[in-house]
C-alpha cells in the first residue's frame, strides 16, 4: 500500500492502477536470513502473506516464513498438530492478528478477551522469550497499551484504503513495523535464555526439597530465584546496564552457591561439595 501511494504518478494514466513487483521494489527489506517467522491471521491469504514474505528477506520464504490462516476463537481451537507446530517448531518471530473470528469480535470490548491476545498469551506462557508482535485495526491507545501490558513485543495497525489514513502515517507506520521486527529477530535469543533460566530455578527449587538445608540456606536459595527472575526481566529491556546487571546477577549467584556448598582446601589444594556428594 505504502508503495503504491509513493509510486511515480508520471508514469501512469491517471485513471490507472499502479501495479508493484514487490520482488523488484527499492523498498528496504527486513533482514530475516537464518530466522523462522508464523504469521497467524485468519486474512492471511488476502495479501498479507504475500507481502510479507516479500517484506521479510528469509532463507527460504517457503520454509521459513509459514502462515496459519485459521478462523479461531482462541488458542483452545487449534489442533494439537497446530499446537505443535506453533510451540516446537522454534520461530524466531511470531505475528498474530488480534481478532482471529474477524468481524465477530467486534463487540468484544476488553483487549484481553480478543482471540489473538490469548493466543499471544500461550506462546509466551510456553517461553517468555518467544518474540510476538500483533497486529491490530485498532488504533485506540488503552488497546495498544493493553497488548504490551499482556506480553507483545510490539503491533503494527493494520492499515485499508477506506480508513483513510494519511500518506505520513502509512509511512511512520511501516517504519514502526520494520524496526519493531528486526529488534524482535535481533532478541530471538531470549527463547534460549528463558529456557536456560527456568531450568536452573527448577533445579533450585527441586534441590531444597531433596537436600536438609537450613532455614538460612533456604531463605538464600529463594532470593538467589527472586533475583533471577528480576535479572530475566531486566535483560529484556535490551538497555547496557541492564545486561550488566544481569551478567553480574548470575555471577553474584554462582559466588553465593559456593560459599553455601563448596569447601576449599588451600593447603591440599582441593574442592570438594560439602554434602559429600
Amino acid at each position: 500500500y505504502v508503495e503504491a501511494v509513493n509510486y511515480d504518478s508520471e508514469k501512469l494514466n491517471r485513471n490507472a492502477v499502479p501495479i508493484i513487483d514487490l520482488e523488484k521494489s527499492k523498498m528496504e527489506r527486513i533482514d530475516a536470513i537464518g530466522k523462522k517467522i508464523l504469521l497467524i491471521d485468519d486474512e492471511a491469504t488476502k495479501g498479507w502473506s504475500d507481502v510479507l514474505k516479500v517484506l521479510f528477506k528469509t532463507s527460504n520464504p517457503t520454509t521459513d516464513f509459514q502462515i496459519l490462516a485459521r478462523k479461531v476463537n482462541g488458542w483452545s481451537a487449534f489442533t494439537d498438530e497446530e499446537k505443535k507446530l506453533i510451540l516446537d517448531t522454534g520461530f524466531d518471530l511470531f505475528l498474530i492478528d488480534l481478532r482471529l473470528t474477524g468481524s465477530e469480535e467486534e463487540d468484544t470490548a476488553m483487549p484481553e478477551n480478543f482471540s489473538g491476545t490469548d493466543v499471544m498469551r500461550q506462546i509466551k506462557q510456553h517461553n517468555a522469550g518467544n518474540q510476538v508482535i500483533m497486529f491490530t485495526a485498532s488504533n485506540k491507545a488503552w488497546n495498544l497499551k493493553a497488548l504490551l501490558d499482556f506480553g507483545a513485543d510490539g503491533y503494527y495497525i493494520k492499515e485499508s484504503p477506506e480508513y483513510n489514513f494519511p500518506e505520513s502515517f502509512s509511512n511512520e507506520n511501516l517504519r514502526n513495523f520494520k524496526n519493531e521486527s528486526e529488534l524482535c529477530l535481533r532478541n530471538s535469543f531470549l527463547k534460549e535464555t528463558w529456557a536456560a533460566h527456568e531450568y536452573i530455578k527448577t533445579w533450585l527449587k527441586n534441590d531444597i526439597l531433596r537436600q536438609k538445608y537450613t532455614s538460612g540456606q533456604q531463605t538464600s536459595i529463594n532470593q538467589i530465584v527472586a533475583q533471577l527472575d528480576i535479572a530475566y526481566r531486566l535483560v529484556k529491556m535490551r538497555q547496557s546496564q541492564s545486561v550488566s546487571y544481569f551478567v553480574v546477577t548470575y555471577v553474584r549467584t554462582l559466588e553465593i552457591l559456593v560459599e553455601m556448598f563448596v569447601l576449599i582446601d588451600e593447603a591440599r589444594k582441593t574442592v570438594a561439595l560439602n554434602d559429600g556428594g
